[in-house]
């Protein structure tokens, strides 16, 4: 995942970013890496949704959205 070093994401109307985990999120090792938590933390500071869409349950997940650590709950998938 590549930052922008451009700050000028909050003039953007942009303001969800609803991301997928397999292939996207998750490495090769079906983990967050250390950059893309810090990346997603800075969106969500910034003010921005994180929202997981995922085919995943609720249960398969629940250590995923644990590691980011936003300060609000994230939407879950059904279960």
């Amino acid at each position: 995942m590549t930052a922008n070093n451009d700050d000028n994401t909050s003039n953007k109307k942009f303001r969800m970013v609803a991301l997928d985990l397999d292939g996207t999120l998750l490495n090769s090792n079906h983990n967050l890496s250390d950059a893309t938590i810090a990346h997603l933390r800075q969106l969500h500071a910034k003010g921005f949704l994180i929202s997981i869409a995922t085919g995943r349950s609720a249960a398969c997940t629940a250590h995923i959205i644990e590691n980011l650590d936003l300060s609000d709950p994230l939407p879950s998938p059904s279960p």
